[in-house]
């Protein structure tokens, strides 16, 4: 056998046993979250997006790359209450290089120990009070911000009433005539200020109209103010301007939604918090008025962060921003390490096809609370400070057309019977001089004048022929 033949075999023999050494286990502490890491149910297997794109990277580069010496992962998961104790400490103990909004877990390879992320965020969630995304809320605050102009119309009302109580009364016009008391005035200085018109009331003298309309531009100006203010209210309700970069904004201290606020979003005012819950306080005691979290876990934590609080504080998801970064996996590439073989450099490559297949079976899908709107039923039937104005408001208003219809149909009612009662006087009037008689004696009566009249007839018919006979007896 030729020398070269027996080195061709010899390096051969090298090569193949170099290739089937038997892989190293590296075991994974895992802080579970949903999105990556969960038990299937139909199996009861523990899957999700880690394990399984390290299954597909296996299965994509099993033809071409020699998988077998690539280490493998064994994924142990502690129990309910070290999971959260765990995961709510873990960024305190990582290094702030290292520091991701993401899924934590530690990797145990010969004697090293490290924490590093998995898959880091993708998107952003903003979340803020839901109050900020509801009108009756944002109507309260728009009214708490022009308390002044509010102060300065109702004090202006009580200066204009006695400025018109001045000038109406004169000798000209008694002292009653024309609004018989302050509260009057007051009411009518309301009514001007708040219609186009004098309302009920008309002044008499030429200054007190001059001061009336001049008071009623005065209330459009005010009403337009405020009304426009409102309005605006309802347009930011519904259209929150999420990247106002003035706001305060809250973010999980030294993650990587922090620098992606300062740098990428260009936030001026971030403020860090150690975890969520203190983020959460920040918000619901207007600290901050917007909070920015990784939206996979946005998409669990609002099933949980409104258990147990009031209404007026409860937490809303307003916009998701598409945030792009980088998926790490332990012992391939991640943190700044190089591929330990080329098995590995030739399995990287099918990293992102892995990813995506990862994604399509086990992501779960992301529910992000709808902006914040009650209903009319729910304004009614929820007791606030609000719903009980609102009824009140309308039950005056009801009263109030209620008023107005009933003094409508009063005055109907009376003008009808006015013109009834007027008609009978001026027919009674007419016919007072008549008597009413029965039939009987009516016929009776008829029957005396017809007698009547022949009587005069024959005394007229007698009278005439003593007057022929007396002119003939005076001719002879």
């Amino acid at each position: 056998m030729s020398p070269i033949l027996v080195t061709i075999l010899l390096l051969s023999t090298i090569s193949n046993q170099q290739n089937h050494v038997t892989a190293e286990e590296i075991v994974i502490e895992y802080f579970e979250m949903k999105p990556y890491i969960f038990t299937d149910p139909k199996t009861g297997h523990l899957t999700g997006m880690l394990i399984q794109t390290d299954i597909e990277m296996r299965r994509e580069g099993v033809l071409i790359c020699n998988v077998s010496s690539l280490p493998s992962y064994k994924y142990v998961k502690s129990t309910f209450e070290e999971v959260h104790r765990k995961w709510e400490n873990a960024f305190n103990a990582t290094p702030s290089s290292a520091r991701y909004l993401c899924p934590i877990v530690k990797k145990y390879a010969s004697n090293m120990t490290e924490t590093l992320p998995v898959f880091t965020s993708e998107t952003i969630s903003v979340i803020t009070l839901k109050y900020w995304m509801e009108g009756s809320w944002k109507f309260f605050q728009t009214l708490y911000d022009l308390n002044v102009l509010i102060v300065f119309g109702a004090v202006g009302q009580f200066a204009w009433a006695f400025v018109l109580l001045a000038t109406e009364i004169t000798k000209d016009v008694p002292k009653g005539n024309v609004i018989r008391t302050i509260g009057k005035h007051i009411w009518f200085a309301t009514v001007t200020s708040s219609s186009v018109g004098y309302g009920d009331v008309i002044p008499k003298r030429l200054l007190s109209k001059v001061i009336v309309i001049i008071y009623m531009i005065f209330g459009m100006i005010v009403a337009a103010i405020l009304f426009g203010f409102m309005a605006e209210s309802y347009k930011t309700t519904r259209h929150y301007e999420v990247y106002d970069t003035t706001h305060k904004v809250g973010v999980l201290k030294g993650s990587g939604i922090e620098r992606a606020a300062k740098e990428q979003l260009h936030i001026k005012h971030v403020i860090g918090y150690k975890n969520y819950q203190e983020m959460y306080k920040g918000l619901r005691e207007d600290k901050v008025r917007m909070a920015l979290m990784n939206t996979d876990i946005a998409a669990y934590e609002q099933l949980e962060w409104n258990r147990g609080q009031v209404g007026f504080v409860h937490l809303a998801v307003v916009k998701t921003l598409p945030i792009e970064a980088s998926i790490i996996m332990p012992g391939i590439g991640g943190l700044g390490d190089r591929p330990s073989s080329e098995a590995e450099v030739c399995l990287a490559q099918y990293r992102n096809t892995a990813v995506e297949n990862a994604e399509k079976i086990f992501r779960r899908k992301i529910q992000v609370t709808e902006v914040y709107s009650e209903s009319l039923y729910h304004l009614f039937s929820n007791v606030s400070v609000f719903s009980i104005m609102l009824i009140l408001v309308m039950i005056m208003i009801a009263i109030g057309l209620s008023y107005d219809v009933y003094n409508y149909l009063c005055g109907q009612y009376k003008t009808r019977k006015f013109n009834l009662t007027d008609g009978r006087e001026e027919e009674e009037s007419e016919n007072e001089e008549l008597i009413v008689i029965r039939k009987k004696q009516w016929v009776e009566l008829q029957n005396e004048i017809t007698s009547l009249k022949n009587v005069v007839a024959t005394k007229i018919d007698r009278d005439n022929l003593l007057d022929r006979k007396k002119r003939r007896t005076s001719l002879f």
